[in-house]
């Protein structure tokens, strides 16, 4: 039977974890200081995203099914940057990612409103789409990083 050790670094940013007989221990970033979301790039754009769509409000045609396409679309975006920001207050690796995951699929459903609002209107949301794209980039990127981080850890 492997043995697991866990030893809190002091600089707060790491945990270290080993699993052999001799406890080698294996550095893996993980979200340990309170405010160090607000530094992430996708965190950031997803705010961004989330203030620009909100602005989109007065440009849409004042109808009931707008109104709905809207309340979704800012409802999604907000979702992105709330669950990197609630992933991040995680207590571990696995949970984290799983948020990671839901913002990604929250980027998905918003990509689906902007398109139906440009396809819909005259309303050009290509720059919110371009922007969205890049938040999804940058979330496939850490969701990749972090599993090869959990898969070395094993």
């Amino acid at each position: 039977m492997k043995k697991i050790c866990l030893a809190h670094n002091r600089s707060r940013s790491t945990i270290d974890i080993a699993h052999s007989p001799q406890c080698t221990a294996l550095k893996i970033k993980l979200p340990m200081t309170y405010n160090d979301y607000h530094n992430l790039s996708a965190y950031q754009k997803a705010k961004d995203l989330t203030r620009q769509i909100i602005t989109l409000s007065d440009k849409l045609p004042k109808s009931r099914a707008f109104d709905a396409i809207y309340t979704q679309v800012v409802r999604s975006a907000s979702s992105i940057g709330a669950n990197l920001a609630e992933g991040y207050g995680r207590s571990n690796p696995r949970e984290y990612r799983q948020f990671l995951n839901i913002a990604r699929g929250s980027n998905f459903e918003t990509e689906y409103w902007l398109e139906t609002i440009q396809e819909s209107t005259k309303i050009s949301t290509l720059d919110l789409i371009e922007l969205n794209k890049e938040i999804i980039r940058l979330l496939t990127t850490m969701i990749k990083n972090l599993g090869n981080d959990l898969r070395a850890a094993r």
